[in-house]
């Protein structure tokens, strides 16, 4: 039995760790009662309800066409969002805390709100790392924070992992740099997906290092 040891194991937060579903309805209320307000985008409500749950809030706003004006509106609500109750985390979290080498957290998001959820979780003592790209004050790219990772551990491509939910952020940004990625699918949403592996419970990444 071969094991193969990953110096660096990167994930992402949201949908990742714990699921967005158990605090998005507050914490996204604010926002979404002003995108209803808007009568292009009354009979899109559902999609969105379901979209800001999982995709960042500029890549919604193309999704459905937004315009200036009502995007702007939308960041400034989200800019100062925060949240201040108990976050669940996944019950199979606690297996990333066994699995060996240096954890490192990123996540997209506007600062304020992912700060405040990263410390009700308690994350920092948990991790070497977290890194929150803010699109509202940075063009930095989910790719660049990972070179970044890779540059400043003087870690191998061999030698790190990429963890999250998202095929078209994270996982995409890891196989564009060539490391290995693992697509965290809990409700298994993909039947096909571009990373090395698939799983739906933190448990199973012993079986991926474990050859």
């Amino acid at each position: 039995m071969d094991f193969h040891f990953k110096k660096a194991m990167i994930y992402d937060l949201d949908n990742t760790l714990y699921p967005v579903k158990a605090i998005g309805d507050k914490l996204f209320a604010p926002v979404l009662e002003v995108i209803a307000q808007d009568e292009k985008q009354q009979a899109n409500m559902d999609g969105i309800r379901k979209d800001i749950m999982r995709i960042p809030f500029q890549d919604m706003a193309k999704k459905y066409d937004f315009g200036p004006a009502l995007t702007q509106k939308g960041e400034e609500i989200l800019q100062e969002t925060t949240y201040d109750e108990k976050i669940p985390l996944h019950e199979d979290y606690p297996a990333i805390l066994e699995m060996p080498g240096h954890r490192f957290l990123v996540t997209t998001g506007f600062y304020n709100m992912q700060k405040s959820k990263i410390d009700l979780m308690e994350l920092e003592k948990d991790f070497q790392a977290c890194y929150i790209i803010d699109p509202m004050k940075s063009d930095q790219t989910k790719k660049e924070i990972f070179l970044q990772i890779i540059k400043d551990g003087n870690f191998e491509l061999k030698d790190v992992m990429v963890i999250g939910d998202d095929p078209e952020s994270e996982i995409a940004a890891g196989n564009e740099i060539g490391v290995e990625t693992v697509l965290y699918d809990k409700h298994d949403q993909y039947q096909t997906h571009p990373a090395n592996h698939k799983i739906r419970d933190f448990r199973e990444l012993v079986t991926i290092l474990i050859n």
